[in-house]
């Protein structure tokens, strides 16, 4: 075993604490961020002072776990997927907004986002709401993408590294 490769294999082991944390925050997240702004968002009206403080808490906490936790490559990935998810459902929902359509199973996909971004309701309605919510969303997920390329692309280069220090081109 190369010198590299136990490097690798002692930042695998390592990340494995550091994987269950990262769930387990993105998990107690979501939880508070749904258990504080769900009542007003499934009811309607203006967001009180609470519901703004967890949504910027949602957003500086996520924003954090992505950048923390980048070298990451199970949680850079899962880290993605959600990120695509609120994005998807963010933009569904601002473009729902603009045409003045929706219903009761639009309403129930775009929840996901509706939840935590309650908080700005405070100061906006919900088509500038779904116009943040999306900026932000499709920030999260171009950072994670490249993030989850760019482990990747330093695995694979490793691995073929690996693999081709043993051999020598002969002319």
């Amino acid at each position: 075993m190369t010198k590299q490769m136990k490097k690798q294999s002692v930042k695998q082991n390592k990340g494995t604490g550091h994987t269950v944390a990262g769930v387990i925050a993105m998990l107690v997240l979501a939880f508070s961020s749904i258990v504080v702004n769900a009542n007003g968002a499934a009811w309607g009206g203006a967001a009180g002072f609470d519901s703004f403080l967890t949504t910027l808490f949602f957003i500086l906490f996520w924003s954090m776990f992505i950048v923390i936790y980048k070298s990451n490559n199970v949680l850079s990935k899962l880290y993605y997927v959600m990120s695509l998810l609120l994005c998807m459902a963010a933009a569904c929902g601002f473009v729902l907004r603009l045409m003045g359509t929706g219903g009761f199973i639009s309403a129930a996909f775009v929840s996901i986002v509706a939840v935590p971004f309650y908080g700005f309701t405070m100061f906006a309605d919900w088509t500038i709401v779904y116009g943040i919510a999306t900026a932000f969303t499709l920030w999260w997920m171009l950072y994670t993408g490249a993030n989850v390329r760019r482990l990747k692309e330093e695995r694979n280069g490793v691995i073929s590294k690996e693999k081709n220090k043993g051999t020598r081109k002969v002319n």
